[in-house]
């Protein structure tokens, strides 16, 4: 039965990036205990799908994980880096052009790596708009995915970005989809409308389009955690549905 997990793209998410202050402990949680899970049965390969400015597939193996460029450095952060390239993992050397993971996929990664995964891993970034061929064939033929994505970034006043009044409607709805992912929330979810999450930040659009166009059904949805306190609508999820 093909397996889905859905965590925050935030590199918050990853203990230590936030320094001392204690933050998205309880998603933290949930996120690692059910990505642990998706890798327990060792699936033939896991699909990660994280939001990027580019669309790229790649194995996890040819990229590097490092969050130096957020101001993080290697040795502050609680899940190391699980990628071999030259400089890796103390990143005292940049890698070769085009080898660094977005933020998202590093996320990821990471939260993989952690969860003890020893199944081969793909790594399918997802630019805003339709996806690729490519990588809906390789969503598709997935036994597990994690899927990266957050909601907006523009709900309410501690929201990061500038607060537009559409931003709590959207923000209920997508996550009650996300959690019931019945017959009609997959339908929401798999055709919402890439300008309006343009418009409203919302990270995880087209890694939730996705996930919802590949998924079969009967599916079956649990929400195991939702933070709320940064401004923006962090939630682990899960999926399952017969192959």
């Amino acid at each position: 039965m093909p397996t889905a997990v859905i965590v925050p793209q935030t590199a918050l998410l990853v203990p230590g990036v936030a320094g001392r202050s204690e933050v998205l402990t309880a998603v933290r949680t949930a996120a690692l205990a059910a990505s642990r899970e998706l890798v327990a049965e060792r699936p033939a390969r896991v699909v990660l799908l994280a939001p990027a400015a580019e669309d790229r597939a790649a194995p996890a193996d040819e990229l590097c994980t490092s969050l130096v460029g957020l101001g993080v450095p290697e040795h502050a952060v609680g899940w190391p880096a699980p990628c071999g390239l030259a400089g890796c993992p103390a990143h005292e050397s940049s890698p070769p052009h085009g080898a660094h993971a977005g933020v998202a996929a590093a996320v990821g990664l990471r939260l993989l790596a952690a969860a003890g995964v020893t199944s081969p891993v793909s790594v399918v970034e997802l630019a805003p708009g339709e996806p690729s061929a490519g990588a809906s064939e390789l969503a598709s033929r997935a036994d597990a995915l994690l899927v990266l994505g957050s909601l907006s970034a523009r709900h309410g006043e501690r929201a990061p970005r500038a607060a537009d009044p559409r931003a709590p409607e959207v923000d209920a709805r997508l996550a009650d989809d996300l959690a019931a992912a019945s017959p009609e929330a997959i339908d929401r979810l798999a055709s919402f409308d890439p300008g309006l999450a343009e418009q409203l930040d919302v990270g995880g659009a087209a890694t939730f389009a996705l996930l919802a166009r590949v998924a079969g059904r009967p599916t079956n949805a649990e929400l195991l955690a939702r933070d709320d306190s940064l401004g923006v609508a962090h939630l682990v999820a899960r999926w399952r549905w017969a192959a």
